[in-house]
């Protein structure tokens, strides 16, 4: 026959040990704060995981989280400094909440955690400052070339959300439909560069919404900017890229006016084409002298009138060959071919840039 032992236990000599006093003052807190204060599910869980791991250290001191002493949570504090200053800086308002919480209830007179320094937050960086387009023209290359066509759309009146929602596959036309629960069904008209880049990318974004917001944050770029008509606008970015006056005068007069206007692709085969028309004009030759031919004739290093003959050979072969390469690399593919494109400011100014320096060595040839 089994033996049972029975023993009577007085509820007035049964004391809680130390981590369960915690784990009920923890809990008693957690419901006031939901019921008392209204803080939200999230918040409160927060609380209890930092004082459940303030718990843990008392446990460690052999003591309850009642109890402890200003250095004790000094302490605490310290054995925290391996985290972030945020995360550091978030352990002060629960911590300084329940002792709080504690000489309400009369579970404790005075607050220890009160003058107890804790990390403070970094906060957020300053946002920059300056010019909207000199701020955009920092923008790393494969977001900026996004920046016109995301513009585009919000000065049509759609969201960030229903732009990078836009799915138009590997053709997409000139005129997208989007459908809006409450707007109904819009038609927005694309401008051509933007409609050929959207297509390069497949008929959507190549990255998402959140991707590109944080992206545009370090410069202190915002959606609102970017939507505003009366902004400076994007023209505003290519002439920082291209400053009124810096250029030769045929650039300014042939190919900024397209490059203003976002096709690339035209300004770019306009510089050559300038490129082009000024050596033809220096040389004397005939309309019927073109492209690489052309380049050829007028630098070439023994008798070429454009080629200088005071230079070594080296450097007048080298000048012969720039101009050469522009018109087989650059010229030639937009004149005789359909699926070359151009669609990023930044090349395309490049290309703009490197034809004011060939013009201005056509200018100084011409006057030898």
């Amino acid at each position: 026959m089994r033996r049972v032992l029975r023993v009577r236990i007085s509820p007035k000599i049964v004391e809680l040990p130390r981590s369960a006093k915690s784990a009920e003052a923890i809990e008693n807190y957690a419901t006031w704060l939901r019921e008392t204060k209204g803080l939200a599910p999230n918040t409160v869980r927060l609380y209890v995981l930092i004082l459940r791991r303030l718990a843990h250290f008392a446990e460690e001191r052999k003591r309850g989280i009642a109890v402890l002493s200003r250095a004790d949570i000094e302490a605490f504090v310290k054995s925290q400094s391996h985290y972030d200053n945020d995360t550091q800086a978030q352990i002060r308002a629960p911590i300084v909440g329940f002792y709080n919480y504690l000489s309400i209830s009369g579970g404790r007179s005075d607050n220890p955690a009160k003058s107890v320094q804790f990390a403070k937050k970094r906060g957020r960086p300053p946002r920059p400052r300056g010019h909207l387009a000199h701020r955009l023209a920092k923008l790393p290359p494969h977001y900026a070339r996004m920046v016109p066509v995301v513009s585009e759309l919000l000065e049509a009146g759609l969201s960030l959300q229903e732009i990078f929602d836009i799915d138009e596959g590997p053709r997409v036309p000139t005129n997208i439909q989007i459908e809006h629960p409450r707007k109904g069904l819009r038609i927005i008209r694309l401008s051509e560069p933007s409609r050929k880049l959207l297509e390069e990318w497949g008929g959507q974004f190549p990255i998402k919404q959140r991707a590109f917001q944080r992206a545009l944050q370090p410069y202190g770029v915002t959606p609102k900017e970017l939507a505003d008509p009366r902004r400076p606008g994007l023209s505003d970015l290519h002439r920082n890229l291209l400053p009124e006056g810096s250029l030769h005068p045929s650039l300014e007069a042939r190919a900024i006016p397209p490059y203003i206007d976002r096709q690339y692709d035209t300004s770019v085969l306009m510089a050559m084409k300038a490129v082009e028309v000024a050596v033809r004009r220096a040389g004397s030759y005939a309309p019927s002298d073109l492209g690489v031919n052309l380049m050829r004739k007028a630098f070439n290093p023994d008798r070429g009138p454009l080629s200088n003959p005071r230079a070594e050979m080296a450097e007048r072969e080298g000048v012969r060959d720039l101009f050469v390469g522009a018109m087989g690399a650059i010229k030639n593919p937009l004149s005789h071919r359909e699926d070359v494109i151009w669609t990023d400011p930044f090349e395309t100014a490049g290309v703009i840039r490197f034809a004011d320096v060939l013009l201005r060595h056509v200018d100084t040839a011409a006057a030898r």
